[in-house]
């Protein structure tokens, strides 16, 4: 019975050790992909904005603790939270809905690419994170968020979406839109 016991326990923190090691696998293959891509979505970022005047001010993956917004555009009228995310493909949101549209087969196979998750939540969560910031703080102003597409071979269906939605290519004509209404 001792062996039966010591077995099932191996079996139980080999599976347990599996487990974690692909979720980790996962998430570094992401980080990867994140990193190593070039030109870096922060340098697309700035590229697309460098048209702006010096009253803009990106501030690229500031250290806020958990939920952190990868990218703050500063603006006169404002804060914005710019959400990026890197799927390319067909994408459907119907209000806070997300849905990516791909064969079974291309998901399995897609595992270490970046996913699509629910970039609503996503911005509304650093958005909330940035206005604590702002709170602890007593800074004043008015945080947006964006969510913002980065490939070209992405194609965006909206039903009514709860968030603004772009394509990096229709970024700067919405920051300055967004930035001459939002006053603080």
């Amino acid at each position: 019975a001792p062996l039966v016991e010591s077995s099932v326990l191996m079996i139980s923190i080999s599976y347990g050790a599996l487990i974690i090691g692909f979720f980790t696998f996962i998430y570094g293959t992401q980080q990867y992909a994140k990193w190593r891509r070039r030109p870096r979505i922060d340098e697309v970022l700035d590229a697309v904005l460098n048209r702006l005047s010096d009253r803009y001010t990106m501030i690229h993956y500031p250290e806020l603790g958990m939920n952190s917004p990868e990218h703050v555009l500063i603006t006169p009228g404002g804060v914005i939270v710019l959400t990026t995310k890197d799927v390319s493909g067909r994408i459907s949101v119907d209000g806070r809905r997300w849905r990516q549209h791909r064969l079974l087969f291309l998901r399995f196979f897609n595992l270490g690419a970046p996913s699509l998750g629910n970039p609503t939540i996503e911005n509304e969560l650093q958005m909330d994170r940035l206005e604590a910031v702002f709170d602890e703080l007593a800074l004043p102003g008015d945080i947006e968020g964006v969510i913002v597409f980065m490939p070209d071979e992405v194609e965006i269906q909206m039903k009514d979406p709860e968030s603004t939605v772009v394509h990096v290519s229709e970024l700067f004509d919405m920051v300055r839109e967004i930035g001459s209404e939002v006053q603080l």
